[in-house]
């Protein structure tokens, strides 16, 4: 066969046929259709969970995963005594499904623009102190800019948000990170999904204070020095903490004490935080972005060594073009330019 044969043949004579066949077979034996459930298998960590998640009967979606395993000829799926999870081959073809996956589904939110005569869509998430502080603004900014992109918004904490920007059923969202801690973790430390595949743009640094009434004996201070927390009951617990909470015991054990956290109160409310210091209970350590919307009976005052943590915009890597993301982008960086120091971002805007 001549080279003009091959190209007419195979459409690339850089390709092998052999290659070619493979892809070619692969191509007919994924039903996309498995290669979704066995993405929501791995999320909710069994064929039950995936089954509440799609509305199917879990009977259906073993033998949806039964049939893909017949179909690759490989065992994507192990048991052990905390339950099921995937073998390496099923982690290899759930990598792959996940960016196949998300270039559909980039595919289809572009040809409904084009088939609808749509100016566009943008999907926007943010956890909730965020949207108080400044995420609220700069969306409106965006919707009297662009009156005819249809805009989604969806809070959730950034473990949520991660799900959804690598599900592509967000478009960008704000989070929040820490040293050593991924935004892919609940907030008992369990991990429920993965945060790759993700590009950010830095909003601003989140230095943590302290929370208590107006009336005590350290309101009168300024900025207080890390020592001084010691022996202070504090408003947390190993699981609402988490994300802060092994670095500030580093820091504090580091100063020769052991923060003295209630274990009577777990919650990450800070509305419910502030009403249990109002209430005369122990003070709080809070994020200083979620001082703004501070109770009057109440004061804030830095402290020096607490935990400070990264707000930034996330959206997926692989992700197309978009003006519309770009213009959030910029409201955002907007909205909270007082609260920012200068630092590089990972992407440069067209």
């Amino acid at each position: 066969m001549s080279s003009v044969e091959v190209q007419e043949e195979w459409g690339d004579p850089d390709v092998s046929p052999a290659r070619s066949l493979a892809s070619a077979r692969l191509a007919q034996v994924f039903d996309l259709r498995r290669l979704v459930i066995l993405r929501e298998v791995a999320s909710g960590g069994s064929f039950a969970a995936a089954a509440s998640t799609l509305q199917f009967t879990p009977s259906a979606i073993s033998q949806q995963m039964s049939a893909l395993e017949r179909d690759t000829g490989a065992v994507l799926f192990e048991r052990t005594h905390a339950g099921m999870r995937l073998s390496p081959t099923g982690q290899a073809l759930l990598t792959h499904s996940e960016g196949l996956l998300g270039r559909l589904a980039n595919a289809d939110v572009e040809l409904q623009a084009l088939i609808e005569g749509r100016s566009g869509r943008l999907r926007f998430g943010s956890f909730p102190t965020a949207t108080t502080a400044f995420a609220a603004k700069a969306l409106e900014k965006v919707r009297r800019r662009l009156p005819d992109v249809e805009l989604q918004f969806v809070e959730g904490e950034p473990y949520e948000s991660v799900t959804r920007l690598r599900a592509r059923e967000l478009d960008l969202a704000v989070l929040f990170l820490f040293d050593g801690w991924s935004p892919a973790n609940d907030y008992q430390g369990r991990s429920v999904g993965s945060d790759t595949g993700l590009d950010y743009v830095h909003l601003f640094e989140d230095p943590y204070c302290l929370v208590m009434p107006r009336d005590h004996v350290l309101a009168g201070t300024g900025s207080l020095e890390l020592d001084a927390l010691a022996g202070v009951p504090l408003v947390g617990s190993a699981g609402p903490c988490s994300p802060w909470g092994a670095g500030f015991r580093r820091s504090c054990c580091e100063r020769g004490f052991e923060p003295a956290f209630d274990p009577f109160y777990r919650t990450a409310d800070f509305a419910s935080v502030q009403a249990v210091v109002a209430a005369g209970g122990p003070l709080a350590l809070m994020p200083c972005s979620a001082t703004s919307a501070l109770r009057e009976d109440l004061v804030s005052r830095p402290v020096e060594g607490a935990p400070v943590r990264r707000v930034e915009i996330a959206m997926p890597t692989e992700a197309s073009p978009s003006f519309c993301r770009d213009e959030m982008v910029r409201a955002l960086l907007d909205a909270t330019a007082p609260l920012r120091t200068p630092r590089p971002s990972h992407l440069v805007l067209s």
